[in-house]
């Protein structure tokens, strides 16, 4: 299994969607590049100038930070971005009301891991990750 460190950077797109968050492999030879590269594409300015683009090459991408949204700038090489910010008010995401969800989450996340990377093949990592996930969500707390 894949060992990862958290570099602690995590961030929304927009305000509602769950935080995604950087990480680095434990056996990568390259942490301390990898630590930089999180902490310069995760930089307020950088973040701007990949997410929004310029007008010559504007970016694809959605917004990550709410603070993106808010700038003015987003919009002027790519005004259909406004619809998604406003479509964002309507969003919802709900609390999890099983208390075990997120550790069943992380089995199959983990399972899918494993399938990206040929490991096992994807109907496999869902089936036994369905029932790990089953029986996690049916010990006692």
């Amino acid at each position: 299994m894949t060992e990862l460190i958290s570099t602690g950077s995590s961030f929304t797109t927009g305000q509602k969607s769950a935080p995604v968050t950087a990480m680095i492999d434990l056996s990568s030879k390259n942490k301390e590049a990898a630590y930089k590269w999180i902490e310069f594409v995760s930089a307020p300015d950088h973040m701007i100038e990949l997410n929004v683009g310029t007008p010559d090459y504007p970016s694809a991408l959605l917004p990550p930070r709410q603070s993106l949204l808010d700038d003015p700038t987003l919009y002027e090489t790519r005004p259909y971005m406004q619809g998604f910010k406003d479509n964002l008010k309507c969003a919802y995401v709900p609390a999890a009301d099983q208390p075990r969800y997120y550790e069943a989450q992380q089995i199959l996340g983990e399972a899918l891991g494993r399938a990206f990377y040929g490991e096992i093949d994807g109907k496999t990592a869902v089936i036994e990750s369905a029932k790990e996930a089953e029986a996690k969500l049916k010990e006692p707390q």
